[in-house]
């Protein structure tokens, strides 16, 4: 959260710009490389039904220079952003050298991957965290452990794989931006089949009377609504559904740019 906004608009004002802003461009390429660098992290993650695990990417959040292992639900812009980026491209380019993107054992390798097998690895985990709650809801934000770190308390049904630090859920609108925008750039149906599911989740838990509410925590069964309703609920999460679910002639990504509140702009 808080400065994810700079690095969304070096992009955005690059496509705003009719890719004439080399100065942003480069610094969002920079800020690619330096992500990859310094915070992208691997956790294994139980497969369900088995003794065996999966590496699972996450973003990690900085304290005083040093990674925290806590990635919020606000950082699953990302995904949609490297999509994006896919589609203007501007992409990532991994050195020569650096191999394949996954080893042998099937470890990936984020600094060997482009931006959207990137952005693919990072969306499982985006989504992963609503299929894992009991409530079919994702929590604000969770501390990932080290592969063979042991459980601790917490989480959901993969609490040896994360702990919820922040179980509240706010209506955000992160993960359906980045479904609608990754569906754009692959046409997987599999996007859709998931925004289709967190749909009916939300509509099971936080539709009242008159409007949505949040939850206070999802880790329950049947969490607790906190009747509150914020205003990017209506503005960004609703019409990212909505795109996510339209045609592709709906609204074309090459000659219109979102703000990052969802805003629409003509690109001149």
């Amino acid at each position: 959260g808080l400065g994810d906004s700079f690095y969304e608009y070096l992009l955005k004002q690059y496509v705003y710009s009719g890719h004439q802003d080399e100065a942003a461009a480069q610094e969002y390429l920079d800020a690619l490389r330096d992500l990859r660098e310094h915070l992208v992290k691997v956790t294994h993650a139980p497969i369900y039904n088995s003794t065996r695990t999966h590496p699972h990417l996450y973003v990690t959040a900085l304290h005083e220079g040093m990674p925290t292992d806590t990635m919020e639900t606000l950082v699953c812009f990302l995904p949609g952003l490297l999509a994006l980026g896919h589609l203007h491209g501007l992409t990532y380019a991994p050195p020569a050298d650096a191999g394949p993107a996954y080893a042998p054992s099937g470890e990936p390798r984020p600094l060997a991957m482009d931006d959207l097998t990137l952005a693919r690895e990072l969306m499982h985990t985006c989504t992963d965290m609503y299929l894992d709650q009991e409530s079919g809801i994702a929590p604000e934000a969770v501390l990932f452990h080290a592969p063979g770190g042991g459980a601790r308390t917490g989480g959901g049904r993969g609490s040896e794989w994360y702990t919820v630090e922040k179980a509240g859920y706010y209506l955000r609108p992160e993960v359906i931006e980045s479904l609608y925008l990754m569906h754009t750039a692959t046409g997987d149906p599999e996007y859709q089949d998931l925004g289709w599911h967190i749909f009916k989740t939300i509509n099971r838990t936080c539709r009242t009377d008159v409007a949505y509410s949040g939850l206070v925590d999802v880790t329950q069964p049947t969490p607790e609504q906190n009747d509150s309703m914020q205003s990017f609920f209506l503005a960004e999460t609703l019409k990212y559904f909505y795109l996510l679910f339209s045609p592709p002639e709906t609204l074309s990504i090459n000659e219109w740019v979102f703000t990052t509140e969802a805003h629409v702009l003509k690109i001149p």
